[in-house]
């Protein structure tokens, strides 16, 4: 999204290319990743009266799951945007339609069959997620054209925004660079009182 949008990652402690790949305590890093996500509701929703929207698109690089809040209008639109993406994504000439999941309360993303039998390795995925336990997940076919593309999720939020998506836009002057900056330590000041960690036992 464009820079003045407050969008952030939630990125795991360990080395891995996806959130389901993490090797240690996989079920502890998901409580993890939940309480940051409620954290970050009440954030933006105390703050702007903005929801939230997440997903975590897989790639031979780093995890890192995208935070996007939007106005409660997309939202509520949401589930119809993504599972029109999802669908368009796995529909194409090249790859091999796969079934697309639903994230709920009895069914997170870490409960479903992404993990090849026998083995650590996790099938390449796509996941989004709108609301608490509400969302879609599905696996990506390695002969899709954006199997190992990171962007096409975002790129599908900007879409619903009707802003252009973030990396598109890769170089920034100085000017830029210092505005994110200052959007960093804004963004840190506001998170102090919703910050979960600051009182966990860790």
């Amino acid at each position: 999204m464009r820079r003045n949008q407050p969008h952030c990652y939630l990125v795991p402690n360990q080395p891995a290319e996806s959130f389901v790949s993490c090797s240690n305590n996989r079920q502890l890093l998901w409580e993890e990743v939940e309480r940051f996500q409620t954290s970050l509701r009440n954030l933006f929703w105390q703050d702007s009266k903005q929801k939230v929207l997440f997903c975590e698109t897989t790639s031979c690089r780093q995890a890192r799951m995208e935070v996007v809040p939007c106005p409660i209008q997309v939202q509520q639109d949401a589930a119809m945007y993504f599972r029109t993406s999802f669908m368009e994504e796995n529909n194409n000439d090249d790859a091999t339609t796969t079934k697309l999941h639903k994230i709920t309360a009895k069914q997170n993303l870490l409960q479903l069959p992404f993990r090849k039998r026998n083995s650590n390795e996790v099938f390449s995925y796509a996941y989004a997620e709108w609301e608490i336990n509400e969302g879609y997940a599905q696996i990506m076919s390695p002969n899709n054209k954006n199997h190992n593309k990171q962007d096409w999720l975002l790129g599908a939020i900007a879409a619903m925004l009707n802003v252009d998506p973030i990396r598109f836009n890769k170089h920034q002057n100085d000017d830029a660079i210092s505005d994110e900056k200052a959007s960093v330590w804004k963004f840190l000041q506001r998170w102090k009182d919703h910050d979960w960690t600051a009182n966990a036992n860790c």
